[in-house]
């Protein structure tokens, strides 16, 4: 019996692929303010680095030794090395034709159970090697490889983080409520501590700290209005510390409160 199978508008097309191998110092420091110009996997050999996101929702991130992540050609960001001798793998390509698997449009972390082989390999050839103009097809090979484990892991891992859906939907629809942590462990039926590390794989941030984030960015939207003072802004959506809201929005915004009212001119 003959079977076809037929995938109708099914199109991801890849090219001008690079594998890299980095090693930097403390403090050197990249910047895409325009964006990033390729897709890229970035794995974590040793050291630390310290990404800053300059748009959209995905604010700071850490990637310690053995950690991997997937950025988007668009992307502006800014990275730094946190320590001496921090090397990193980097897998980039361009996107030629299609899209990008469901969950890869923005930045998100990558769970590879053996990363640092599948990343260490990109610059290891099987046996026999390919020859000179079969390298560019082994490339193709490797990047797709490297494309469907990860889709795959993601798929595995958004499983795991469902549980999270109750505290997600809370923290969003009432971030000005004065919950603590263990609230939104108990709404998913969770241990605190268990509930604490699978958050912050998920978001990278602390349950707490992500709350900040969503009252900082409503706080920005209010003062915009002008509608509101700082210290209205600030009580409306939850901090009681006008201190600590002022220096928290400095750090994510990049100026005080203050500085936005003066820029936007209310």
């Amino acid at each position: 019996m003959k079977k076809q199978y037929a995938f109708e508008n099914i199109r991801c097309h890849i090219g001008n692929i690079d594998f890299l191998q980095i090693t930097r110092g403390k403090g050197y420091t990249i910047r895409f303010r325009e964006g990033r110009e390729k897709n890229g996997f970035i794995f974590v050999q040793s050291g630390a680095m310290r990404y800053t996101f300059l748009e959209g929702n995905a604010g700071e991130v850490l990637l310690g030794m053995g950690e991997m992540f997937f950025i988007p050609a668009g992307t502006a960001y800014e990275a730094i090395y946190l320590e001496d001798g921090t090397r990193a793998i980097v897998a980039q390509f361009d996107l030629l034709d299609g899209a990008l698997p469901q969950g890869f449009s923005t930045p998100c972390s990558i769970q590879l159970y053996d990363a640092e082989r599948q990343m260490r390999s990109l610059f290891e050839h099987p046996h026999p090697a390919p020859t000179e103009e079969n390298r560019t097809f082994y490339c193709i090979f490797r990047m797709y490889e490297l494309l469907w484990n990860a889709v795959n892991s993601r798929q595995e891992t958004a499983a795991r983080f469902l549980k999270l859906t109750p505290a997600l939907q809370e923290l969003r629809k009432h971030f000005a409520a004065q919950h603590k942590v263990d609230y939104y462990a108990d709404l998913c039926v969770m241990s605190e501590s268990g509930f604490r590390r699978l958050f912050r794989e998920y978001t990278g941030l602390s349950p707490i700290e992500y709350r900040n984030r969503l009252r900082l960015e409503e706080a920005r939207k209010l003062i915009g209005t002008g509608e509101y003072s700082v210290a209205e802004a600030a009580d409306a959506v939850g901090f009681t510390n006008i201190s600590f809201f002022c220096r928290s929005y400095k750090k994510l915004f990049g100026q005080t409160p203050l500085g936005h009212q003066a820029k936007d001119g209310v």
